[in-house]
């Protein structure tokens, strides 16, 4: 089926269920991605990774990161570096294994 106008494409969206497609994905992404919760450390003395920080929080439309400049749980986070932690699993990432 072909659909003709922008009504026509919704209804080829739809599910056997008649459900949308589309609204199953967006709550599979929200149960899915809210039960993580992620610390972000920062240096807020470099000026990349304050710009790093805000354009994560942009990009953050779930709220689940939290940024901070506090010392991370493996020390004061060097210039040019972020600390990631993940607090559900209580893992620790650094370096290439934060991005």
């Amino acid at each position: 089926m072909r659909p003709s106008k922008l009504t026509d494409s919704r209804e080829v969206m739809k599910s056997e269920s008649g459900g949308s497609l589309v609204l199953c994905l967006v709550i599979y992404v929200v149960r899915h991605f809210t039960r993580m919760r992620l610390a972000l450390h920062y240096n807020p003395n470099c000026p990349v990774c304050v710009r790093q920080a805000k354009r994560t929080a942009r990009l953050d439309w779930l709220r689940t990161i939290d940024l901070t400049t506090e010392i991370s749980p493996i020390g004061e986070v060097p210039i040019g570096e972020i600390v990631v932690v993940d607090k559900k699993r209580r893992q620790v990432f650094s370096g290439i294994y934060a991005t």
